[in-house]
């Protein structure tokens, strides 16, 4: 279940970008500078908002902060910070 879900928070909010750039502006206008630059300045906001998807609707399919998903992302989240922080 977390990879379907995790794909489909993935590429949800890009797509919904680009959908609406397309929309409200030109048609087929979405390969040139500015709109790639649009875009290019869009990436972070569309990052956070696929994982804000992400953990929530995995908090509520695993019913809270304790499923697998979360156990995995903290164990993770551990080892890493041990690696760069030398502990």
């Amino acid at each position: 279940m977390v990879n379907f879900v995790a794909w489909f928070t993935a590429i949800f909010p890009f797509a919904l970008a680009v959908f609406w750039y397309e929309r409200t502006w030109q048609s087929g206008a979405i390969t040139t500078t500015a709109a790639r630059r649009w875009l290019l300045i869009r990436v972070p906001l569309v990052l956070g908002v696929a994982a804000a998807m992400f953990l929530s609707v995995m908090a509520v399919y695993e019913r809270g902060f304790s499923g697998p998903a979360y156990t995995l992302l903290f164990e993770t989240l551990r080892g890493l910070t041990a690696r760069v922080l030398g502990s």
